[in-house]
């Protein structure tokens, strides 16, 4: 008995300092209410003091549980890291970048679509790529070429929104 520290209170000091550490109640007068709701608020578990034969165990599981939940934490950091990376390359690009769904969909256009196509990348998302093929090709022939297997790169003349040709080599 702790008059100035509760489990709840303890519990709560642990989570505002933002480490994870397994807690774990051991209690000899703990109100079961009292425990039921640390156990909701975050507590890992709960003992009673004359009956200990649990202790070990329970240590070693919270223990690997928390060893897991920095793995994933760690794991998540890392791929957040990596997609930062590649965003920042395909946005400081000088080559139009373009992202597409098996569907042909571009579903990511980088800010170099804008100089070389001369169209608003936000407005040729959720387009096909036919959105940027020439006015007289056929429709879907850009496409085809991507799909294909023997041909993965591409040299044409498309037209951009002002008018202008310009050759292009697109490479899938």
């Amino acid at each position: 008995n702790l008059p100035e520290l509760s489990a709840p209170r303890a519990l709560a000091m642990l989570q505002a300092s933002g480490r994870d550490i397994p807690f774990i109640i051991v209690s000899g007068g703990i109100d079961e209410g009292v425990a039921i709701q640390a156990m909701k608020a975050g507590a890992h578990d709960f003992l009673i003091k004359g009956a200990l034969a649990r202790l070990v165990p329970v240590v070693q599981r919270e223990l690997r549980e928390a060893a897991t939940r920095a793995a994933r934490r760690q794991a998540e950091d890392s791929l957040k890291e990596s997609e930062l990376r590649y965003r920042s390359v395909w946005e400081n690009s000088t080559d139009a970048v373009l992202l597409m769904d098996l569907d042909g969909i571009i579903r990511f256009a980088n800010p170099a679509v804008a100089t070389v196509f001369g169209r608003d990348p936000d407005l040729v998302v959720g387009r096909t790529l036919d959105h940027l093929q020439p006015p007289l090709s056929k429709s879907g022939e850009w496409w085809l070429v991507a799909r294909g297997t023997e041909v993965r790169v591409l040299e044409g003349v498309t037209v951009r929104d002002d008018g202008t040709s310009i050759p292009v080599e697109i490479a899938f």
